[in-house]
């Protein structure tokens, strides 16, 4: 990535998606049709696409 200034300190961070499979699994199920089951796989999506955290996190200076 080419900044405009130079950088004086750069952030590090490792975000866990515990439930990324089932994003894509339930993603895959609405779009070729869930049928009557299609409002439960929205709610499930949407708790899914809700469980990522952080586990570390740091700003590093550069210099």
């Amino acid at each position: 990535m080419k900044l405009d200034a130079p950088a004086t300190r750069a952030r590090v961070a490792v975000v866990v998606e515990p439930d990324a499979f089932y994003v894509g699994f339930f993603e895959t199920l609405l779009r070729q049709g869930a049928g009557r089951g299609e409002p439960q796989i929205r709610q499930a999506l949407e708790a899914a696409r809700r469980s990522p955290f952080t586990v570390f996190a740091r700003e590093l200076p550069l210099r």
